[in-house]
């Protein structure tokens, strides 16, 4: 299919319906081991170190994407040099009342008025696995918001993963 097609089909539906199936799609075909043979040779590497960390190339994603860490693996695969999730919550919260997420395609952009919409507090196992997936961090948001007591720790689990870990209690 091509991309005019799926962006046809996409824009039929509601923006954040067309997000969330999206976001669905491509975990889905990441998990079927099909996304890599639907996307480009990864980016070349770049490595850059930042504040101790490492990162195979200097191109990442903003929070707000997959705000509960739950396509972090596929995302991954689509050659990012580091994944921020979130933002992250300590409770769960719906955010902005529906519409929130506008398209203006004349201009190739959409407004985002989600707010914190998320599941709040993740899992470690959500932001990384025993094959390592993308680095990751919480938000700042989340990060300063956030009472000590529940705030993620960052860790290295190898040499361009970087695993949230929250505490359990």
């Amino acid at each position: 299919m091509s991309f005019a097609l799926l962006r046809a089909a996409l824009f039929r539906l509601p923006p954040e319906t067309a997000h969330d199936f999206s976001l669905a799609a491509l975990s889905r075909l990441h998990g079927r081991g099909l996304l890599r043979h639907l996307t480009p040779a990864p980016p070349p590497a770049e490595p850059r170190t930042c504040f101790g960390l490492e990162f195979p190339n200097p191109v990442g994603l903003a929070a707000g994407l997959d705000k509960n860490a739950d396509h972090v693996d596929a995302l991954g695969a689509l050659g990012f040099g580091f994944i921020e999730v979130g933002t992250v919550t300590p409770r769960p919260q719906p955010g902005n009342p529906r519409p929130r997420l506008f398209r203006i395609p004349e201009h190739r952009a959409l407004i985002n008025r989600m707010g914190f919409n998320n599941r709040a507090s993740i899992t470690p196992s959500s932001g990384c696995n025993s094959a390592g997936s993308p680095a990751s961090s919480a938000s700042t948001s989340a990060r300063t918001a956030t009472p000590t007591w529940r705030r993620p720790s960052m860790t290295t689990c190898s040499a361009s993963t970087v695993c949230i870990r929250w505490p359990t209690t």
